[in-house]
């Protein structure tokens, strides 16, 4: 399904990450190197108003296996050649109301 942002992308990759002060960034072991991410890695953002909202998000992300290297960051991180960007809420949504 194609982003409603942008029309370039899978729903929920980075284009959607919306500006904030505080990202919590990981890197998606099970999502990595196939789908949207082949050859890549997939690194899932969440984007957080308050520092504390980060750090329960971070707390979460810790606590799954497949996440690795997660962080809280003030930088919105970018796309690359070898990188993919979720935007976890978003997709997260978009899979619920697609009954996944």
């Amino acid at each position: 399904m194609q982003c409603c942002h942008c029309g370039n992308h899978e729903v929920g990759t980075g284009c959607t990450i919306p500006k904030a002060p505080f990202y919590v960034t990981s890197m998606d072991s099970f999502m990595s190197g196939w789908g949207p991410a082949t050859g890549k890695k997939n690194v899932c953002v969440v984007a957080c108003s308050t520092r504390e909202m980060a750090e329960r998000v971070l707390r979460y992300v810790k606590s799954r296996n497949e996440q690795k290297n997660a962080r809280i960051t003030t930088f919105r991180p970018g796309e690359g050649p070898t990188v993919l960007l979720t935007n976890l809420v978003e997709w997260i949504k978009t899979s619920k109301q697609n009954g996944f």
